[in-house]
């Protein structure tokens, strides 16, 4: 479910374009964002959570555990646990996505200021 997460991450900017276009909805609104991400934010905290009540890290790490299905226990907590589980990968993947990609292009706006700096120079000295 980790792995799901993670490419639902990897996709979340289609996944969003797409709802966004269903519902024609604008493109910049501040205030929307700002919740969204506020709700994120909780989303994450409850993954995290999750990963602790289902005890997920003790099944990636192959720990011994005897845990069998409570057929006296409510079957929604549990669904609703397991979308916290992809969540909060999915959460993580999209925000790490979106600062490699600002940190990749900043630097070659740089450069290029740079290189158009240079080449003013170049046909200064020219002249």
């Amino acid at each position: 479910m980790v792995i799901v997460g993670a490419h639902l991450g990897l996709h979340w900017s289609r996944v969003m374009a797409m709802v966004r276009t269903t519902l024609r909805l604008s493109l910049g609104d501040s205030a929307r964002t700002l919740v969204l991400r506020i709700a994120a934010a909780l989303l994450a905290g409850f993954g995290l959570w999750s990963f602790s009540v289902l005890g997920v890290w003790g099944k990636l790490t192959f720990t011994y555990s005897l845990d069998f299905w409570d057929f006296t226990a409510a079957v929604t907590p549990f669904f609703g646990h397991w979308a916290g589980v992809v969540s909060l990968p999915a959460i993580i993947t999209h925000y790490g996505m979106m600062v490699l990609g600002s940190r990749r292009t900043a630097p070659k706006a740089l450069q290029q200021e740079r290189q158009a700096g240079e080449a003013a120079s170049r046909d200064a000295a020219r002249a």
